[in-house]
C-alpha cells in the first residue's frame, strides 16, 4: 500500500509538543523574535507540521494564548 494519507500518527502528542515549545519561546523571546523554524527544531518536528496544525504563526500564538486563558 502506498503512503498513508491523513493526519500523522501521534497527532495529539505532536500538537501538544509544538504548543509547549511555542509557549516557552513566546514567553522568553516575545512574538516578533520567535521563529516558527526554532519552535519546530526544539519540538523535534518538521516546520510544515506547524502550518498543518495551526496555519500561521499568529494562529499558533492565538492557540497558546487561549490554552492558558482557559486555565485561568
Amino acid at each position: 500500500m502506498p503512503g498513508k494519507r491523513g493526519r500523522p500518527e501521534g497527532t495529539n502528542s505532536t500538537r501538544e509538543a509544538i504548543l509547549d515549545v511555542a509557549e516557552a519561546q513566546f514567553a522568553t523571546n516575545g512574538y516578533a523574535a520567535t521563529a516558527t523554524r526554532n519552535i519546530a527544531r526544539l519540538a523535534g518536528v518538521n516546520q510544515g507540521l506547524i502550518n498543518y496544525y495551526f496555519g500561521s504563526k499568529q494562529a499558533l500564538f492565538d492557540t497558546v494564548y487561549k490554552r492558558r486563558g482557559n486555565e485561568i
